[in-house]
């Protein structure tokens, strides 16, 4: 339940996620405050409105660009460098980046302790040999940026046991949807491949295409965060995907019959370190918050195609 007065920060709020995420805090009520230095994020996924203030500028600087959260109550926290390969080659920046502008955010809530929620990634769990992946299975981070969120669980986790923080930390699956930029390196293999079909041209395929991965609709993200973020939460940690998975080739085949057009494609080596299957065990976050996907694979890319007919070579 959203409390009756509620205000929320959003770090990295023009982000695609962050951008979905806005829209449906201010269909719910709240006040919402955006902190993104734009570097990804775009000014234009968020709709004027007289209950949003916006702030540019890194999340490393948030003391200085917020002096404090007063009248905050909920704070998600999405700001992060999030590209896994591109951190094998910058790991200084990477872990300057997540851990010190968690280190930020979490100084701002001491003291007021409002509901924190973290944006972790599926990429903890690594190249492990069960597909199916469970919240309670030992990590294995096969990159910097996996390796970065999984230190962010435990800073919140050390924090919580010392000065009794309200925090949830949330591993991403495979997120994709409506908004999302093909041009940035962390975007996935259905943005990529929706855009090639709706607009022609090409798409690289990494492997033998069949690797698979649990894709999730943006709609069905943002449902998993509003109902941690506004309910008692039972666990400090949930997986977010729909437990369910389906192979990179499949992917292609679908959106090439969505689109309507033959897409021209490369294949490439495998990527280094890249994970061959994974989905999520959603079990705890059904039992606890009574979530459920409601976006099928084939909807979803259906409406993700559409969106890249509709805004063309601009996006």
């Amino acid at each position: 339940m959203v409390p009756a007065v509620s205000r929320a920060l959003i770090t990295g709020g023009a982000g695609f996620i962050g951008g979905h995420l806005t829209q449906r805090l201010l269909e719910l009520g709240l006040d919402v405050l955006i902190v993104d230095d734009l570097s990804w994020g775009r000014r234009e996924r968020l709709q004027p409105s007289r209950k949003v203030r916006f702030i540019e500028g890194s999340v490393l600087d948030l003391p200085r660009l917020l002096p404090d959260l007063a009248g905050v109550t909920h704070v998600f926290h999405l700001a992060a460098l999030i590209s896994a390969y591109e951190s094998l080659e910058k790991p200084d920046v990477y872990f300057n980046v997540n851990i010190n502008g968690l280190l930020r955010v979490i100084e701002l809530c001491r003291g007021i302790s409002p509901r924190l929620v973290f944006a972790s990634t599926s990429g903890v769990y690594g190249n492990t040999e069960a597909a199916t992946k469970r919240e309670l299975d030992v990590p294995s981070p096969a990159t910097v940026y996996a390796t970065t969120k999984l230190a962010g669980e435990h800073l919140l986790s050390m924090y919580r046991t010392r000065v009794g923080f309200d925090d949830v930390s949330l591993r991403f699956f495979n997120v994709y949807g409506p908004g999302q930029s093909p041009k940035h390196p962390y975007a996935n293999v259905t943005c990529r491949f929706s855009r090639a079909a709706a607009l022609g041209g090409e798409v690289e395929l990494f492997g033998d295409g069949g690797q698979t991965r649990d894709f999730i609709f943006i709609d069905d993200v943002i449902d998993a965060v509003c109902s941690v973020a506004f309910s008692p939460v039972k666990e400090r940690l949930y997986n977010v995907g729909t437990g369910r998975d389906a192979s990179i080739s499949t992917l292609l085949e679908s959106v090439q019959q969505y689109g309507g057009s033959r897409m021209s494609v490369q294949r490439r080596d495998p990527w280094p370190n890249d994970i061959r299957h994974i989905r999520a065990d959603i079990s705890a976050i059904q039992r606890d918050h009574a979530f459920v996907p409601r976006v099928s694979l084939d909807e979803g890319l259906k409406q993700t195609v559409e969106f890249f007919r509709s805004v063309g070579e601009d996006w």
